[in-house]
């Protein structure tokens, strides 16, 4: 990610680029031995989508373990996964035929028994897990036949159908049944997906391509015959190993350091991979925080006047296409979005933003302001308060720790915060317009009852028409009043061996990557 781990222009620690040339020589990648070596920061308890839902997980659960269905992030549509076909029989019910001849890594079948198991698995209070709320949208599972099963719903809703394509994942019950700890079994998951777990422990995890991964999943099955992930804790580190050519991809990284990075070394490339994710501004509009003067919609206009988006992203976002450009918190990679809304966001004039300031009796005294940010967001942070300086607006910047900022957001002690979203890796917009609008939320710094409602009505409406129609209305009219905005997009930053090539599909979470979508130059 843009803004992490190394100032611009710091060095790599004690031992300089050149002095690890000159100690390595050439970079040797791994794939005369099919094994693709990278590094993590940090280390992975557990694989395992339902106990270890974490960041590092996007990167690791979704090869081991499948879901029903699948999201084609190209296509936007669902397609065949575990399940080869679907019906929803009424608002409440969805029946899945399932894919025949599936086995687990450890050679047993896969069944309806094991749908079912995991669905009430998943609902049953007595097992707790971080994100079980994920699931309160599911009644039951039942069993029609060994390759058929019924799911019933508390209630129908515009994203029960997508949310499977994330979530659960389909255990085995022959295997996960046995485990007192179920959250032991995510120390030797037993899955169906491209890639099987071969080993973990503190120092980290090894996978290996399932050769059984032939069944008509629309996932893609694995090219690279083995991946090891090593926890590597120090960024500085992970970059010595890649100069020396001990490692064959380093991510979540900076800009500046990945190009010094592959300057200092021949062998290796910077991969781009657009992503959901990007940098936001959001404003105490309600005066949450009781200092906040963002309740005049003046301000708020003066402060994103101010702001030249087209500059910054030509400095911090590498090979951005036109289409990655956003005009709205409704991301174009995700559904049911319109890229391009009616309602613009202001364009760079500073010359207007320094009127809007003196007309909301700012002009001459200034306006004095804090912006909330944590480490993922500091440079960009950094910049937007350096632009707003210059019109008249003295910004300083709280760079906290990640566990104060999420503290003081949730407290509403942020009068301007500036962080990154990725609609938390998910594929539909119904998660970040409850984030940031609805009812209750924490992280809801408008607190407008009619944009509450707008964010209920999408999330329970199953036509993808109206859905997108109640959307539109919503972040239009949160760009109207200018209520929240993104800055600018954050693809992920993928340093790599040239020998290592990616298929460029859109990745929606933030890593930016799946290890069954690479594979070696031929």
């Amino acid at each position: 990610m843009i803004g992490q781990v190394i100032k611009s222009g710091t060095k790599y620690g004690a031992i300089s680029a050149v002095a690890l040339m000159t100690m390595a020589g050439a970079a040797h990648a791994q794939k005369s031995k099919d094994t693709l070596r990278v590094a993590v920061t940090d280390s992975i308890a557990g694989v395992d989508a339902l106990y270890f839902a974490g960041f590092d997980g996007f990167i690791t659960n979704k090869i081991v373990q499948d879901t029903l269905v699948y999201w084609d992030t190209v296509e936007k549509k669902l397609k065949p996964q575990l399940a080869s076909e679907w019906k929803r029989v009424d608002a409440g019910t969805i029946d899945f035929k399932l894919h025949q001849g599936v086995k687990f890594h450890n050679g047993q079948d896969f069944t309806a028994d094991d749908v079912v198991y995991t669905f009430q698995h998943a609902i049953d209070p007595k097992y707790k897990f971080r994100l079980k709320d994920r699931y309160n949208f599911v009644k039951n599972m039942e069993k029609l036949d060994k390759y058929t099963v019924r799911l019933h719903l508390t209630k129908g809703s515009g994203v029960d159908l997508i949310n499977l394509s994330s979530y659960p994942p389909i255990l085995p019950v022959a295997v996960h049944e046995k485990y007192e700890n179920k959250e032991a079994f995510a120390r030797e998951t037993v899955g169906t997906g491209p890639y099987r777990l071969a080993s973990l422990d503190s120092n980290g995890v090894v996978f290996q391509k399932s050769p059984a991964y032939s069944w008509g999943s629309s996932f893609p099955a694995g090219r690279i015959d083995k991946v090891t992930l090593s926890t590597i804790g120090d960024k500085q580190t992970q970059i010595a190993k890649v100069l020396v050519g001990e490692l064959d991809m380093i991510f979540d990284i900076d800009l500046d350091q990945a190009k010094r990075v592959v300057e200092s070394n021949k062998d290796y490339r910077l991969h781009v991979s657009p992503t959901a994710g990007f940098f936001f501004l959001n404003f105490d509009t309600a005066n949450r925080s009781g200092i906040s003067p963002f309740g005049d919609k003046r301000l708020r206009e003066a402060v994103l006047s101010a702001l030249d988006l087209n500059a910054f992203a030509k400095i911090y976002v590498p090979k951005m296409e036109p289409d990655q450009a956003l005009s709205s918190m409704c991301h174009p990679m995700l559904d049911p979005c319109t890229p391009d809304l009616s309602v613009k966001l202001p364009d760079y004039d500073p010359a207007r933003a320094k009127r809007l300031l003196a007309e909301a009796g700012f002009g001459a005294k200034g306006l004095d302001v804090e912006i909330l940010t944590w480490s993922p967001s500091r440079i960009v942070t950094e910049a937007v308060a350096g632009e707003l300086r210059k019109v008249g607006i003295r910004a300083t910047v709280n760079n906290a720790a990640r566990n104060v900022f999420t503290k003081l957001r949730g407290d509403g002690k942020a009068v301007m915060q500036i962080t990154i979203w990725d609609n938390g890796g998910e594929p539909d917009i119904e998660r970040t317009a409850n984030y940031f609008f609805g009812a209750d939320i924490p992280q809801n710094y408008v607190q407008s009852a009619d944009l509450a409602k707008l964010a209920d009505a999408g999330r329970e409406e199953i036509d993808q028409d109206k859905r997108r129609q109640i959307y539109d209305k919503l972040f239009g009219i949160a760009n109207a009043e200018r209520y929240i905005a993104p800055l600018i997009p954050a693809p992920s930053l993928i340093v790599h061996t040239k020998d290592l090539v990616f298929d460029n599909t859109p990745i929606i979470r933030g890593q930016g990557f799946g290890f069954n979508q690479m594979g070696w130059v031929k």
